[in-house]
């Protein structure tokens, strides 16, 4: 449970902050149409980009040790011969 809280309180502030560099960029765009000065829009659309980076990288170590261990199929349908129907219930989709 307290990973499925982490994970989705970890999506939340990715796609928050997409929304964030979505919005600066148009903010750029249009600063950039009228011919004004964009330097600290762009500057605060750099720390956008690197606190998302920064984020994704730390989901996708948080979602790379969640990984769990699977068996092969192969594997699966030699166990599921030895150990006859009562075992096979169990694995029938996998066959």
């Amino acid at each position: 449970m307290a990973r499925n809280n982490v994970t989705e309180i970890a999506k939340r502030k990715i796609s928050e902050t997409e929304q964030l560099i979505a919005d600066q960029v148009g903010r750029v765009y249009g600063l950039k149409s009228k011919h004004l000065s964009v330097g600290k829009a762009e500057t605060k659309l750099d720390v956008l980009c690197t606190k998302l980076v920064i984020q994704r990288a730390k989901f996708s170590k948080f979602a790379s040790s969640m990984r769990t261990y699977t068996l092969p199929k192969k594997i699966l349908r030699e166990t599921a011969e030895v150990g006859g129907p009562r075992w096979r219930i169990g694995w029938g989709g996998i066959i």
